[in-house]
C-alpha cells in the first residue's frame, strides 16, 4: 500500500503537466501549440498554431495555422485558416489564407476561399468563396456576394439627386454590379418642406440597363 501511495505521488506531477499540456488553461494562456483545447479567461495565445479549440473570454491569437475552432467575446486573430471557424463579437482577421467560416460583425481574410458572415466583409485577394452581410468588399468579381453593398473592381459607384411623385427631394447612392444595382436614398415627404419630413431608406434592386 505504501509502495503504491509513493507512486501515485511521484506520478501525479507528470500526470498534471501532461494534462497542462493537452487543456491548458489560465488567465491568459499562452501555448506553443494548442492542442485539443485551450482555454483563457482574459486571452489565448499560440505561437505556432491550433488543432484543436481555442477560447477566451477577450482575445484568441493563433500565430500559425487555426485548424478548429477559435472562439472569443471580442475578436480572433489567426496567420490563416484550415478548414476551421472564427467566431467572435467585433472582429475576426485572418491574415493568410481563409478556408472555413468566419462569424463577427467584421471579417478580414487576405484570400477567402470560404465564407464571411458579419456586417462588414473584406478578402483583398482572391475571393472564390461567399459573403454575406450589410457591406462585401473584395478586389475581384470570382466571389458570390449577398448584401446591401457589394463593391468589387468592377462596381460602379453614382451619387444621385431625384424627386418623384412621392418624394419631392431626393440624395442616393447607387452600387452597380455586372447585372444588379443597389440604390439606397434619403428623401422628404412630398408636401413640402414646412411639413414634418419624413425620411424613407428605399432600397430597390434591379436590372442594369
Amino acid at each position: 500500500m505504501k509502495r503504491f501511495l509513493w507512486c501515485a505521488v511521484f506520478a501525479l506531477p507528470a500526470f498534471l503537466g501532461g494534462w497542462a499540456q493537452r487543456f491548458p488553461v489560465g488567465i491568459a494562456s499562452v501555448q506553443d501549440t494548442a492542442r485539443i483545447v485551450q482555454l483563457g479567461v482574459l486571452s489565448s495565445l499560440a505561437a505556432s498554431g491550433v488543432r484543436g479549440v481555442q477560447v477566451s473570454g477577450l482575445s484568441s491569437l493563433s500565430a500559425g495555422w487555426l485548424r478548429g475552432l477559435q472562439l472569443s467575446g471580442v475578436n480572433n486573430l489567426a496567420g490563416g485558416v484550415e478548414c476551421g471557424v472564427q467566431a467572435a463579437a467585433l472582429l475576426n482577421v485572418s491574415q493568410g489564407h481563409m478556408r472555413g467560416v468566419q462569424f463577427a460583425a467584421y471579417n478580414y481574410a487576405d484570400t477567402l476561399s470560404g465564407v464571411q458572415l458579419g456586417a462588414i466583409n473584406i478578402a483583398p485577394q482572391r475571393a472564390g468563396g461567399w459573403q454575406v452581410g450589410i457591406v462585401n468588399i473584395s478586389h475581384d468579381t470570382l466571389g458570390h456576394k449577398i448584401g446591401l453593398f457589394n463593391v468589387n473592381p468592377a462596381s460602379k459607384i453614382d451619387f444621385l439627386l431625384f424627386g418623384g411623385t412621392e418624394s419631392k427631394f431626393n440624395v442616393g447612392l447607387r452600387i452597380r454590379n455586372r447585372s444588379t444595382y443597389n440604390i439606397v436614398s434619403l428623401g422628404t415627404h412630398y408636401m413640402g418642406l414646412d411639413k414634418k419630413i419624413l425620411w424613407l431608406a428605399v432600397l430597390p434592386i434591379g436590372p442594369v440597363f
